[in-house]
């Protein structure tokens, strides 16, 4: 599994129902994303502002990702 699969992975476990707007849920994901990057290499400090920004686009690109699993029967 290459960085991207594995950060997709994380984020789809990590996302859940209104995960924008409870932060308990965004600060386990931001934490999950920069275990991740410090797995494939990354210097621990870059990861954390890595993984901040991933989060950011996550919160841009993804905005119905909590309501899709909410409509899942």
């Amino acid at each position: 599994m290459d960085l991207i699969d594995s950060l997709l992975a994380t984020a789809d476990q990590n996302i859940g129902l209104d995960w924008k707007q409870r932060d308990a849920l965004q600060a386990r994901l931001k934490v999950a994303l920069g275990r991740v990057l410090v797995q494939f290499g990354s210097d621990p400090a870059k990861a954390r502002r890595l993984a901040e920004r991933l989060l950011t686009w996550l919160r841009i690109q993804a905005p119905e990702a909590g309501e899709t699993q909410r409509q899942a029967p």
